[in-house]
């Protein structure tokens, strides 16, 4: 059964978006990298799907979390 999705997992996804990286979303949330790290792995799990693309120039909204 996949687990429930959480708003702070939701409100994680927006902020990455919306700031690029981890780093300054997790700045601006007040949270640890680490924690919003897996705040997104277990909403990517929860979901079944990568939500982003990883690459030394930041991070990127994979296709699949735009549909």
């Amino acid at each position: 059964m996949a687990t429930p999705i959480k708003l702070n997992q939701l409100r994680a996804f927006v902020e990455i978006n919306r700031h690029g990286s981890i780093r300054a979303a997790s700045r601006f949330l007040s949270l640890s990298q680490p924690a919003l790290t897996k705040s997104i792995r277990e909403l990517e799990n929860s979901l079944g799907t990568k939500l982003f693309i990883r690459s030394n120039q930041g991070i990127y909204v994979f296709y699949n979390a735009l549909v």
